[in-house]
Parts: structure tokens; sequence; C-alpha cells
């Protein structure tokens, strides 16, 4: 896990002192080694955290064993060790970063259909004087980029590049954008706070040379796999548990110490009891617990006993949360309203006392349908629903009932291109597309996303291609790496995710989750488990909200809606949207 940059440009007013505020930038990213590389308009910038071979043999850039390629990467392939022999050099490192470069050298840009992991990585071929960019399959690792027509410029975190004095004065605002943060509580990948200023898209690799044009090509896509597969449940279930414990294995391996966050929920505590199976030694836990009624750290402490983990836990006081509060958009850059973005910085810094790695459960609730938001979907993929909602919308009109607002937002926009983000968006308590037109006073649609017929396809594909690549990824990135931190999400592999995208809703929909609730009653008990899923986000009566009243200039009637009042105040106190 590391912080790259670079650039590549005609007019030569980009130089070594750009690379030096890349790395000053990104130093959190990777506290333990940096460098650089530059050639004629070209430069390539690394900030290094040291996971696999700590030696400085595998400091980057890295150049290839044929002298022609040099190279910055992010991420972990998992599976490198596969490789070792096939790229039939003489390699000078036991990282996975040396074998990624020469499988490059050896399979051109369709090496990254043999990886299995996270990755952003930019390699510069000094033959055809041209940048090669690639990014995992689910975008688990950041990469943005600003293209004019004479200058690219690539880097793990939008700051290393909007706060460049070369630039700074040639970015204008986006102001969709900001309708979509409103909407979503987070920005979108498809667009960025400004105009010039992009992500480079997940499953994709691109080429961009000094004619800066860029190129890419998608080498991956989930919704290839929806529900290709057919199979009994038990059949299911054995190939889902082989998956994971193999995933699992596979991100255990490091030549630093990992561990895990542990939440007491259904999703960490299967890779807790998988860990620890798997771990020679005893696995390290670490957990936030929240001041209220929605505090998990004592179930979560629970389940750490009887694992036999070494457990960590802080609490999150109301001082705390309030200092965090004002680290996060300096953490995030862009307007990010998730308010559970606190408490995973907690918990990523109290990890990072003790370890340099940490797996996490993301992803599990996107591909075994474990949101609300699923149920909305299936409701009105039904036919039955559908042709009542004529009626249905005309009398909950007419109730003025809050129990019936939510019903009605979702009739009305049943069958249109933007029913997953306004699913999403009402679920999570941000505005609908009308009320960010009312509020912003323009045209605002929602966010477009429609891939099939089916609303529950759609939001299937939203969560996993939007709401988990630009919001949980982004959220669990940043915090982990704000403190010199890896976090790994085994439930992201790609093998795993295509598999269990493959099986029937019948599989996976009902009751949610209740695969991965049988592989884990198998090792933990399910009185472990007989409560309420509550999330990790702060509830609506934390203390928190009384400070964001006091703070904020917008004190609508949604006082007391905690997510809204948490996006009115990063959005004021932005400093990209000043």
């Amino acid at each position: 896990m590391c912080g790259i940059a670079g650039y590549i440009t005609t007019d030569n007013k980009l130089s070594e002192e750009t690379l030096n505020q890349f790395l000053k930038c990104q130093h959190h990213r990777g506290p333990d080694a940096s460098g650089k590389f530059i050639a004629s308009g070209v430069g390539l910038a690394h900030n290094r955290l040291s996971i696999l071979d700590t030696s400085n043999k595998a400091n980057q850039p890295f150049t290839s064993s044929n002298a022609r390629y040099v190279m910055v990467y992010n991420g972990e392939v998992y599976n490198f060790r596969e490789f070792q022999k096939q790229v039939d050099v003489d390699l000078r490192s036991s990282s996975d970063t040396e074998v990624i470069l020469e499988m490059f050298v050896k399979h051109g840009r369709k090496c990254v259909e043999y990886f299995r992991g996270m990755f952003a990585f930019v390699v510069y071929d000094k033959e055809e004087n041209c940048f090669w960019i690639s990014r995992d399959r689910f975008g688990i690792k950041p990469l943005y980029y600003y293209l004019s027509s004479d200058t690219f410029i690539f880097s793990s975190e939008l700051k290393s590049i909007a706060d460049l004095a070369e630039i700074k004065n040639k970015l204008t605002h986006n102001k969709e954008s900001v309708n979509h943060f409103l909407h979503l509580g987070f920005v979108p990948s498809s667009s960025t706070v400004f105009n010039e200023i992009h992500v480079f898209p997940n499953a994709s690799f691109g080429k961009i040379g000094k004619d800066m044009k860029l190129e890419t090509w998608n080498y991956w896509n989930a919704s290839d796999f929806i529900q290709t597969e057919k199979t009994g449940f038990e059949q299911a279930k054995n190939k889902i548990k082989e998956l994971l414990f193999s995933s699992v294995e596979e991100h255990l391996i490091s030549d630093v110490p990992v561990g895990l966050f542990l939440s007491g929920g259904i999703d960490s505590s299967l890779l807790a009891a998988i860990a620890s199976k798997i771990h020679p030694n005893k696995i390290k836990t670490f957990t936030i617990g929240l001041n209220g009624i929605h505090n998990e750290a004592p179930f979560a402490r629970r389940i750490a006993e009887f694992l036999e983990t070494e457990h960590y836990e802080s609490y999150l006081s109301d001082s705390i949360a309030v200092e965090f509060l004002s680290k996060v958009n300096a953490t995030y850059d862009e307007p990010f309203a998730d308010t559970s973005s606190i408490p995973t910085m907690l918990v990523s810094e109290l990890a990072s006392k003790h370890v340099k790695v940490a797996m996490s459960g993301e992803g599990a609730d996107e591909i075994f349908l474990g949101y609300n938001s699923y149920n909305w979907a299936s409701r009105l993929n039904n036919p039955f629903i559908r042709t009542g909602l004529k009626p249905m919308q005309f009398l909950n009109r007419f109730l003025n009932d809050a129990r019936f607002y939510k019903l009605d937002r979702m009739l009305r926009k049943s069958g249109t291109h933007y029913l997953a983000s306004e699913i999403y968006s009402s679920e999570h308590g941000f505005y609908s597309s009308e009320e960010v037109a009312k509020l912003k006073r323009n045209n605002y649609k929602g966010f477009d996303f429609k891939k099939s017929g089916s609303a529950m396809t759609d939001q299937i594909l939203f969560e996993l291609e939007v709401a988990l690549k630009d919001g949980l990824l982004v959220k669990m990135d940043r915090a982990s790496m704000k403190f010199g931190l890896e976090a790994r999400v085994p439930f992201l592999d790609h093998r795993l995710v295509e598999y269990v995208l493959s099986l029937s809703l019948q599989h996976r929909f009902k009751p949610n989750k209740h695969i991965l609730k049988e592989l884990l009653f198998d090792m933990i008990p399910s009185s472990y488990f007989n409560r309420k899923k509550w999330g990790f986000g702060l509830s609506s009566q934390h203390p928190i909200k009384e400070f964001l009243l006091q703070h904020i200039n917008n004190k609508t009637k949604e006082a007391n809606n905690l997510p809204r009042l948490f996006a009115s105040y990063v959005l004021e106190n932005n400093k990209y949207l000043d």
C-alpha cells in the first residue's frame, strides 16, 4: 500500500520540485520510504508503506530487468508467487512489485487479467515515451488524473493534483458533483469536484503519450456474471466456503503484522473465525465502541474472547468525535458525508499502533444482498406492486404520513433510469433528486444508472459499482492510509464475487446473507448474533448533531436528520468549494 504520482508533459513546466510536492502531500500513504524517477518531460514519485520485502530492494520507482520500463505501484497482488517462475528472470527482490512489472514486460496490458488483488500502477515505457496505466477490478485502490493539451498528471489522492501551483488557477468547479453529493453523500467517480480532474476507471487499462490522447480498455465487468450459474444450496455453500478460505489465506500474506477490524457483525466475525483457523499465531482484532444504544463493542469482545484473538478496543468519546469531524475534509478531499468515516478513522488509528495491515468486511453486504435497499428493489420488481403504483402514489400523497414518504419517493421513480440511486439515497437519509433540484434551484434528475430491465439487478450493480467503489472503499482507503495502515478486503476477491453474483437470488436473498450465516454458525454459535444489525455510523441521537447545528449555516427543517446535517457541514467547510 503506497502513494503514487507522476506526470508527462510537453511544456516542461513540471519538474523535480513537482515530484517533491507529491511526496510531501502523500507522505501519510507511505511513510517508510520515498523515491523519484525523472526523464525529459516525465516524472514519477512513490511513497512506500513496506508490506512485502521490507528491504530497500523493493523500493520504487522500480525498473524492469530489461531497463525499458519504470513503474510506480500502489496495492497488493496476492497471487504474485504463482508468477515468480513464469517471468523467467532473476528476481532481485521477494516483492510483488517486481513480479507485476515483469508480468507486464511479458504480457503487456493483459497482465492484469492474471492478478488477484487491489492495485493501481503506472508503467513508463522509455522507448515509446508513454505511460501504461491500470486499476483493479473494483477500484479498491484510487487513481486520479488531470489532462490538458500539454500535460497529464496522475496521483493517488485528488489533493496532490489540485494543490499544485502550476494548475490551481486552471481548475473550475463541477456543479453537478455537488448535486450528486447531496443526493448520495459522496461524489461518484463519474465526476470530481473539478471539471479538469478525473478518476481513472476501475477494471481498466490505459495508455497515454506526449500526444496527450488517453486510450482506455475495460478488462472486466460484474454484469457478465449475474445469475449465470444453476446449482443447489449445499454445493453453493461449499464453494463459497472454499473461495472465502482461499481469499483470507491470501490476504494474510505479509512480511509485517496483520490484524482485522472486528465489529461483531456477521461479515467481520466470519473473517475473524477463518483467519483464526488459518493464521499460525493469534490474530489481532480491533473494535471501536460508540457511547449509547448502538454500541457493538461488547458483542465484538465476546466474539474475540471465543476466538481467542488478541483484542484491542477504543471508545469514540464526544470530544474525539468532534476532533475527527474537523479532519474529514482534509482526509477525503471531496465532500464525504458518511458518518461512519469518523469511527473508521479512529479504528484505523488504533490498529496502526499494533499492525501495518488490517482486514475488513467491505463487499459482503453488496454481493450477499445484506442491505434494505435490496428489499425495496425486490418490491418494485414485483409485477403486482407495479400494477398498483398509480393508486398507491395517489393515496400516499394525501396521507401526509412520514411512514409513507419513502414509499411514495420510490414509486415516483419506479421504472426510471434513476431508481437505484433514489433507493440508496432514501435508505441513507440524503436528499431525493427533487429535493436537490429545489435546494440548488436547478433541474437535477438524480444519478443515472440503468443496466438492465430489472430493478433488483440494477440495485445489485449500483451498490457494487457505485456505492461500494465510490463510497465505502473510498472511506476505508483514506481513513486507513491517513495513519499509514493498509486495509484489505477479502470479500472482494474477484473469484468469490464472480461466483456469488452468478448464483440465483433465492440462494442469496432469502433470508439476508443466510449462506454467510450458515458458514459462520459452523464456527461460532448463533447465540452470539441474536441482535439487530446497527451498522458502523453514528446514530441520529449522537451528541455530534448539536455541534453540527451550531456550526453550519444551512439550518433547515432537516435539523433532526444527521446525514443531511453532516453533508451540510462538510460541504460548507470543504476548501475546494469555497
